[in-house]
């Protein structure tokens, strides 16, 4: 059994052409999960194993898909019902959302079960959630199925500790959303630079990094792989849509 990862987005709060905002679909052969919901919703909405789906935090650019995934899953005829884990401020968030569009209301809607950010288990995906330093209630997570292990950090600031079920995995997906250069501004913010990430890869003995929430700027993406690059050389940008098979 293989755990593949396709990156729906990769881009921070500014879409461009190529890429919408950062999300990412885990999947096995039989169970998928969700991570975040912005614009490239369509691999998630033809995933007859779509299980759950995880959002990390409650900014817009994470969040702003879940009505029309919600909406096209339902047009598309699901019936099973569909977990959505978050930390409460982004659960309110979801349940607005919910109720703005009235979809709870609609004929023949399936079950949506709002759920608090714990542990659990997507068929043959365990998630593990942990806390990061981005917002007051912002988390990233731990993918594990037979043996394989993925790290996602969604937003942060550089973490200070990390749990030991972190340590070594296959891919570890963190947010690069500036060079060093703009590290202070970037942390006031409630982000981490390129060198940032990847230090956190060599502290964690990642097999691989992949950057995400990236500027807009093709320049600015250059020089933060170059970057990363020269601490942590596995270190990759991914295309939009590409799926990493681990």
């Amino acid at each position: 059994m293989s755990l593949a990862v396709r990156i729906l987005g990769r881009n921070g709060s500014l879409q461009e052409r190529a890429s919408s905002n950062t999300s990412l679909l885990l999947s096995t052969p039989s169970h998928s999960v969700l991570v975040d919901c912005s614009g490239n919703l369509q691999e998630a909405v033809h995933d007859p194993g779509l299980a759950a789906v995880v959002i990390t935090h409650e900014h817009i650019d994470h969040v702003y898909g879940f009505p029309s995934l919600i909406h096209q899953l339902w047009l598309s005829g699901r019936m099973e019902p569909l977990k959505v884990y978050a930390p409460e401020t982004a659960l309110g968030i979801v349940q607005k959302l919910i109720d703005a569009f009235s979809l709870l209301s609609k004929k023949g809607m399936f079950p949506i079960e709002l759920c608090p950010a714990d542990a659990f288990s997507a068929g043959d995906i365990n998630i593990t959630p942990f806390r990061t330093d981005h917002t007051g209630d912002s988390l990233g997570l731990i993918a594990e199925a037979d043996g394989k292990r993925v790290v996602y950090t969604s937003d942060t600031r550089p973490i200070a500790s990390v749990m030991k079920e972190m340590s070594s995995p296959d891919i570890l997906i963190t947010e690069a959303s500036g060079d060093s250069s703009a590290e202070e501004i970037l942390i006031k913010k409630g982000h981490q630079s390129s060198k940032d990430a990847a230090e956190l890869a060599v502290r964690l003995a990642a097999k691989r990094l992949l950057l995400v929430h990236l500027p807009d700027s093709e320049d600015e993406r250059r020089t933060i792989l170059n970057e990363a690059s020269m601490v942590f050389p596995e270190s990759g940008i991914p295309e939009p849509l590409e799926v990493f098979m681990i």
